[in-house]
């Protein structure tokens, strides 16, 4: 019993160091450098619901796909646009890969919360999608 709680304890409070961290880091939100004329969005098959991502160009339009877990799909990049998701309540979150991911995206029901990482080392940016290491549910 004494070992049980001081594991719940240790996670609870590795979730909050995490969060903290998250929290603290400088947004890099910014307009899309488009170096490609796409981004390519890999959604894990472990994830267990459909991601919806879009980029809002900078008059506002909107243009949104959604993946489902264990495929792949490219998004255009627009100059000066913004890439994120829809979240759990229809909102849009703006990606913000600090310093790596943006970890406990609520992207859909029953508590489907996803981490999204920014790959780099590729030619062209992939956005690979995990379910999230941290144990929130930002969805009501």
């Amino acid at each position: 019993m004494n070992h049980r709680l001081q594991l719940r304890f240790t996670v609870v409070l590795a979730a909050l160091v995490a969060l903290i961290v998250l929290f603290a880091m400088p947004s890099r939100t910014a307009a899309l450098n488009c170096n490609c004329e796409f981004y390519t969005i890999a959604v894990e098959a472990g994830v267990p619901c459909g991601v919806t991502v879009c980029v809002v160009d900078p008059a506002g339009n909107k243009n949104c796909i959604t993946v489902a877990p264990g495929t792949r799909r490219r998004i255009s990049c627009v100059p000066g646009g913004v890439l994120g998701f829809r979240d759990c309540t229809g909102a849009f979150v703006p990606f913000n890969p600090s310093p790596v991911c943006h970890l406990g995206i609520g992207a859909g029901p029953n508590c489907c919360t996803i981490d999204a990482c920014l790959d780099n080392s590729v030619d062209c940016p992939v956005i690979n999608i995990r379910p999230s290491i941290l144990d929130v549910c930002p969805c009501p």
